[in-house]
């Protein structure tokens, strides 16, 4: 249900949401892709790394754009989901 939320209402209540992630009575997943999902909305990098990317001209799928594998692990572990092992830096 979260993914199909509306940005701004996602955006108004995402701490609530964050605190209930850490206190283990919702899914790390959902929310971590609501919350890339308003990144990539913005036109930044991916905190968790959640959403990957089709590209045609690369032949299929590419790793999350995300800015830091430091980061987006540190942020991963934060609320329980696992490290990444692939992805692409921004810019590069």
């Amino acid at each position: 249900m979260l993914i199909h939320a509306q940005l701004d209402d996602f955006s108004r209540e995402r701490a609530l949401f964050e605190a209930e992630v850490l206190a283990g009575r919702m899914r790390a997943k959902s929310y971590a892709m609501m919350v890339d999902r308003a990144l990539q909305h913005d036109g930044r990098a991916q905190l968790y790394g959640t959403c990957v990317p089709f590209d045609p001209a690369k032949g299929g799928v590419q790793p999350p754009p995300i800015e830091s594998i430091e980061v987006t692990n540190a942020a991963r572990a934060e609320i329980g989901l696992p490290a990444l092992e692939s992805y692409t830096i921004i810019g590069e």
